[in-house]
């Protein structure tokens, strides 16, 4: 009887490591991350360029993500004190602003007598629901200056974690955030040189 014991023990703890397997194998990870980057050398960006911060349109469902990442976006600018930020008071408005024509940001940098603007769009702010719903963020930023030339322009999406330590949709947007400013600061750090 008890090796006949044995061999169910055996078989349970073997059944149940091969489900701990699979869990882990399908998504037990920090999530992912997808980035595409430019950044123009003729002319470069500099750091004491003025930086007009406007919202970023909304592409999305998520009522207010343009404004949201666009704060997130001119925080990281501060604390990294690449530019001299200057924040659109449509960031702070109760209106809705998250979808205004894609040549108004840069008159709106020249009326500010900003150097460039830093505008974009959010394409992706939720969740992605399966087994579990994981956060999803997608951005695409651009650094214009008020002639039109794009010093800057980046795109990146970010998976956040939905097993482990749990994300929001904020903590993906403000990881994605964090690494787009830092490449860019690195870039001109590099240039520099």
């Amino acid at each position: 009887m008890t090796s006949g014991m044995n061999r169910c023990c055996y078989k349970a703890v073997t059944f149940i490591l091969v489900v701990l397997a699979a869990f882990w194998l399908t998504g037990c990870s920090t999530g992912s991350h997808l980035e595409r980057n430019f950044v123009n050398s003729s002319p470069p960006p500099q750091r004491d360029m003025g930086v007009l911060v406007v919202p970023f349109q909304n592409l999305t469902v998520h009522p207010k993500a343009g404004v949201a990442v666009a704060r997130l976006v001119a925080t990281e600018l501060y604390k990294e004190g690449l530019f001299s930020i200057q924040e659109s008071p449509l960031l702070n408005t109760a209106q809705s602003v998250d979808n205004f024509p894609a040549d108004e940001p840069v008159a709106m940098g020249r009326a500010a007598g900003a150097d460039v603007v830093l505008t974009g769009s959010v394409t992706e702010f939720g969740y992605r629901y399966g087994f579990r719903k994981q956060p999803v963020v997608g951005i695409s930023v651009r650094l214009i200056r008020t002639d039109g030339t794009i010093l800057w322009a980046a795109s990146a999406s970010e998976v956040g974690s939905a097993y482990l330590g749990r994300d929001s949709a904020t903590e993906a947007a403000q990881r994605l955030v964090m690494r787009l400013v830092q490449g860019l600061s690195q870039h001109m750090m590099e240039d520099k040189q």
